[in-house]
């Protein structure tokens, strides 16, 4: 996983399993963290069927609470970067 184009490879296939909440993706150290509800076989049966050398190295029980933190961080920068460049672009034009 070293370029975007192999992440939404990744995401396409994962879209087809239930029971996963988020999906973390850190491209420049070749890492892929999921969140999910259930068993990961099916999980790293789709990850394997990519080809892309997909290893297991750790699995463990995260609360609600720890999964629902990053996502909430992601989601308020994302909505605050929106709001800077809705500003910029009204500013640009009156």
């Amino acid at each position: 996983m070293d370029c975007p184009s192999e992440e939404n490879l990744i995401r396409m296939k994962l879209d087809e399993v239930d029971g996963i909440r988020q999906l973390q993706f850190d491209i420049e150290n070749r890492r892929l963290f999921i969140f999910h509800f259930g068993e990961n076989s099916e999980i790293t049966q789709k990850l394997e069927s990519l080809k892309l050398g997909a290893d297991l190295v750790k699995t463990g029980e995260v609360s609600e609470d720890e999964a629902g933190k990053s996502y909430g961080k992601t989601f308020a920068l994302g909505m605050g970067l929106n709001v800077i460049f809705i500003a910029v672009e009204i500013n640009y034009y009156f």
